[in-house]
């Protein structure tokens, strides 16, 4: 993946404009700064388009506190996958790995938390059930009643770039695949800030096209599909294709 510089520039020719340099890249000023700004704003677009990026993929392995039920979120979180958690095994405190059930949050208040509050100094048992907390954290139930070591997946946000040498880096560094999908993004924003809405509409269009094919390449992909609607006089019919769509 090309680095903030090279983006930058990028977006500086297009617009025939005088392109930075690693030495005055953090001094830049005028047209040279919002280019800038404008390679961060289609990252944060392309990111808001589609967060669920493989690049973006991370896993995470905590240990659980005795009687405490709900815990923080990752720093960068986007979007979790809540059937990800379990119990990882370690011969420990548990000799096998389980997964956990996800219930709403509304459930364990209804069914499990005042058991849970009532033994928050010993805990219950090993957790069977994972919650989306109140507010940006996530819950176990029951409450542990040892420092059991939970693993989960999620889906984080790519952090700004600041320095001419950064690379937009979720888990890993994105492909090349998505400089151009970027820079298209960043002329959007130029070419508002230059009152031509005309190049703008064109510029927009053309990164939605490319968040799109990427979409094609990095996301839509299914081994198979099934047809799984119903057949009123012989029951539902299930059918299964097999190859990449």
């Amino acid at each position: 993946m090309a680095t903030f510089l090279d983006l930058t520039n990028r977006a500086l020719r297009r617009l025939n404009e005088v392109e930075l340099s690693s030495s005055d890249f953090n001094s830049a000023r005028g047209i040279q700064a919002s280019a800038k700004d404008a390679i961060n704003s289609a990252i944060l677009d392309l990111n808001r388009q589609q967060f669920e990026w493989p690049q973006n993929a991370a896993e995470e392995t905590a240990s659980l506190v005795v009687g405490q039920t709900e815990y923080s979120n990752p720093a960068a979180l986007k979007s979790m996958e809540w059937n990800s958690f379990q119990i990882v095994g370690e011969g420990t405190y548990s000799d096998t790995s389980s997964s956990l059930t996800f219930i709403d949050r509304d459930i364990w208040y209804a069914q499990y938390r005042n058991k849970d509050d009532d033994n928050a100094t010993s805990g219950i048992g090993v957790p069977k059930y994972v919650f989306p907390s109140h507010g940006t954290g996530f819950g176990v139930s029951p409450a542990p009643d040892k420092t059991y070591r939970i693993q989960f997946r999620y889906f984080l946000s790519p952090s700004e770039l600041v320095n001419h040498g950064d690379q937009i880096t979720g888990n890993i560094v994105y492909p090349d695949a998505f400089t151009p999908v970027v820079v298209d993004g960043a002329m959007y924003h130029l070419y508002m800030l230059k009152d031509n809405p005309e190049s703008a509409q064109l510029a927009q269009v053309n990164f939605r096209q490319g968040i799109g094919d990427l979409k094609s390449q990095y996301i839509n992909k299914f081994s198979s599909v099934r047809d799984t609607r119903v057949a009123f006089g012989g029951g539902s019919r299930v059918v299964q294709v097999a190859g990449n769509f």
